[in-house]
């Protein structure tokens, strides 16, 4: 296995938390994206910021090469098809601007010990449901995925239950490191960030 590239897909501006999500500040003072990217340290050689628009003063703050989408708003797997037209043969680390919970060591079972070069995902301790991100996806893969989006593909759980993908499954612990936050109230009941006064 190579040098792997990571990538955060960015959420944008959310109704739901009415400011660009990844810039939420929780309780130990930093953004949630700056928690991803500190979970992908360690494992990734380059990280990228995936933007849909031209980057925002925050965000070019990060200090992260950024990608900008050709299709702003169309969704994940546009942004992804994108980022693998932008950075072709390179292995990629997806990961999502609003998972501040990922850790290093279970990112690092994705990208380990795939000598098949196959797409690899994690998935609930019982096999039943695959988790789309975070998600790996070696060089070779690259062509498959974006010929499905080519033709019509949106969803890339549809996506990787119809492909060969090795799979890694995780204990229901390990597993809550990879929930999405999209609202405040999900952070708020997560501990991550403090209830307003009198609530």
């Amino acid at each position: 296995m190579g040098p792997v590239t990571a990538i955060v897909l960015t959420g944008g501006r959310s109704s739901r938390m009415g400011a660009p999500k990844e810039f939420v500040t929780l309780c130990d003072g930093r953004a949630m994206v700056q928690h991803v990217i500190a979970a992908l340290r360690p494992i990734a050689s380059e990280i990228f910021l995936s933007v849909g628009t031209k980057p925002t003063e925050e965000q070019s703050n990060l200090g992260l090469p950024f990608l900008m989408d050709r299709e702003p708003f169309e969704g994940p797997l546009f942004a992804i098809g994108n980022v693998m037209r932008e950075l072709s043969g390179r292995d990629l680390l997806i990961a999502c601007c609003d998972q501040p919970l990922l850790r290093a060591p279970i990112l690092s079972q994705l990208v380990a010990g795939t000598r098949e070069s196959l797409p690899a995902f994690f998935v609930t301790s019982n096999g039943a449901d695959i988790v789309p991100f975070p998600s790996f996806f070696p060089a070779s893969s690259h062509a498959t995925l974006l010929a499905a989006i080519d033709s019509g593909e949106r969803s890339l759980r549809r996506w990787a239950g119809a492909h060969p993908c090795r799979l890694v499954a995780l204990e229901e612990k390990e597993a809550e490191s990879l929930q999405s936050f999209n609202s405040m109230a999900e952070l708020i009941r997560a501990g991550l960030v403090a209830a307003p006064p009198g609530v």
